[in-house]
C-alpha cells in the first residue's frame, strides 16, 4: 500500500460520489473499455464503476485480469505547482463553475442516458506516427490538436456558427496524489475554451497556462467539496446545474502511452457522457497504435446516427 500525507482527505472517496448522484439522474457513467483487434475490430466491451476507479487503474485491472498487464510507458502527469501558481488558478476555475449552456442546434435535456457500446478508430503504426508528425509540424500537444479537430468536427454538426465552447480535459494528479488503493480516481481537469475563430497556437497556450498556474489544482479541491458540504450538498449542486440545464461541450481524455509486449489485442478507452457533458471522446496509445474512441449523449444523439457521423468528420479532419 501507498502512504502518504494525503491519506487523510480519503477516508471517504468524495470523487467517487459523484457519479452515484449523476445515475439518480438517470445517467450512465461507467467507464468503457474495449478489447480491439489490431486493425480495429471491437471483440470485447467491458463497463468498469467510474465510482470506484479512473481510467488508468480500471485500465490496468482489465489488462491483468487478461493477463497482458498495462505498461504505462508515458503518462499525462503534472507535478504540483507552487502555492502562487495554485492561488493564480483559483480565480478562474471559480468563475467557470458557474451555470453555462452550449448553443446546441437541437438538444433534448430531458433524455436520460443509457449504455453505450463507443465508436472506435484504431491507426496502425504508420498512421499513428503520421499523426504526431502532423500535432509537431503544429508545434502544439497532441492533446490540442485532436481538441481543435474535435471542436470543428461538433461545430460543423451539432451547433451554430457561432456556438463559445467549454471542453473538460482530464489531468492525471498522481505525481502528486496517491491514495492506498492506487486505482481508485486519481484525477482533476482543466476547462479550455474555443470560440469559432480560436487559433490553435492560441489553445495550446490556454491549455498549457491552465496547467502552469494550478487550474487543476483548484478543480481538485473542487471535486473534494464533500469534505466540506457533504453528500446532500454535494446532490445540490448536481441538481442545481441539472435544473438550469447547465452544459459544457464534452470531455476529451488523454489516457496516454501503453502497451505490453505480449499483447496481440489493443485496448482503448471511452468516457462516459450526460447532460452536462454530452460529447465523450478518449485518445490513447497501445503497442504503438493511437485508438480514438467516441460517444454522445442521447439528449443529442436519440437515434445513433449523430455519434457515426461526427467520428466519420474528426477522422477527416485529423
Amino acid at each position: 500500500m501507498i502512504e502518504n500525507s494525503y491519506d487523510r482527505h480519503w477516508k471517504h472517496d468524495w470523487i467517487g460520489e459523484w457519479y452515484p448522484i449523476f445515475y439518480s439522474l438517470g445517467e450512465h457513467t461507467d467507464m468503457i473499455f474495449t478489447r480491439c483487434s489490431q486493425n480495429g475490430h471491437i471483440e470485447a466491451v467491458h463497463y468498469m464503476d467510474h465510482a470506484l476507479y479512473d481510467g488508468s487503474g480500471a485500465l490496468q485491472i482489465l489488462t491483468e485480469q487478461h493477463h497482458t498487464p498495462a505498461q504505462c510507458l508515458r503518462s499525462q502527469e503534472n507535478p504540483r505547482p507552487s502555492i502562487i501558481q495554485q492561488l493564480q488558478g483559483i480565480f478562474q476555475y471559480l468563475l467557470d463553475t458557474k451555470i453555462c449552456s452550449i448553443k446546441w442546434k437541437g438538444r433534448n435535456h430531458e433524455a436520460p442516458g443509457k449504455r453505450m457500446t463507443p465508436l472506435v478508430y484504431v491507426m496502425n503504426v504508420d498512421q499513428t506516427n503520421n499523426l504526431l508528425a502532423r500535432a509537431r509540424a503544429r508545434g502544439v500537444s497532441l492533446s490540442i490538436f485532436i481538441l481543435k479537430c474535435l471542436d470543428d468536427s461538433v461545430r460543423s454538426l451539432l451547433q451554430h456558427p457561432d456556438a463559445q465552447n467549454i471542453w473538460l480535459l482530464p489531468v492525471n494528479m498522481r505525481a502528486s496524489i496517491q491514495r492506498c488503493n492506487p486505482h481508485s480516481n486519481h484525477y482533476s481537469y482543466v476547462a479550455v475554451k474555443v470560440n469559432p475563430a480560436s487559433e490553435i497556437g492560441a489553445l495550446d497556450k490556454q491549455f498549457k497556462t491552465a496547467l502552469g498556474t494550478g487550474y487543476f489544482w483548484a478543480a481538485w479541491w473542487g471535486l473534494l467539496v464533500g469534505i466540506v458540504v457533504g453528500l446532500a450538498g454535494m446532490r445540490k449542486i448536481i441538481y442545481k446545474y441539472h435544473k438550469k440545464k447547465h452544459s459544457w461541450t464534452g470531455v476529451l481524455s488523454n489516457m496516454g502511452v501503453w502497451g505490453n509486449p505480449d499483447s496481440v489485442d489493443v485496448w482503448a478507452a471511452c468516457a462516459p457522457v450526460t447532460r452536462a457533458h454530452p460529447v465523450g471522446v478518449v485518445f490513447m496509445t497501445w503497442n504503438r497504435q493511437f485508438s480514438i474512441s467516441m460517444q454522445v449523449h442521447p439528449s443529442l444523439d436519440s437515434d445513433g446516427t449523430i455519434a457515426p457521423e461526427l467520428l466519420r468528420l474528426l477522422r477527416q479532419n485529423l
